[in-house]
């Protein structure tokens, strides 16, 4: 089992605009998404501002290409790994924090894989 993260920082100076954040990543094609394990979502050291629900704002996708919104994301894992699963589609609310003197807001959603 191997531990997959994807973190997200904001480096401008304004907040991004709210609950516009939306994160399609391909998983690499020698990896099958755990589909009984948590999707857990971190803040950084500089917190985000966001919230995330794991059972509302992460899909799934087996789509050959990737989907170009949330809603596009409409497959679910099978209970073990499931290497149909091509896309790990995210989406937090809110507004992400700007960047301040203090550093870069930021973000981790992490989940298991395993190399087939």
């Amino acid at each position: 089992v191997l531990g997959y993260a994807v973190t997200v920082w904001n480096w401008g100076t304004l907040g991004v605009d709210s609950s516009t954040i939306f994160i399609v990543d391909p998983l690499p094609s020698n990896l099958e998404y755990n589909g009984a394990s948590a999707v857990t979502f971190t803040d950084g050291s500089i917190p985000s501002g966001l919230t995330f629900n794991a059972a509302t704002d992460v899909r799934w996708s087996k789509s050959a290409t990737a989907p170009a919104s949330f809603t596009g994301c409409t497959d679910t894992p099978t209970a073990g790994f499931d290497p149909s699963i091509r896309y790990v589609c995210i989406r937090p609310t809110g507004v992400m924090a700007a960047a301040t003197a203090a550093g870069q807001p930021s973000f981790t959603v992490s989940f298991q894989t395993r190399i087939k």
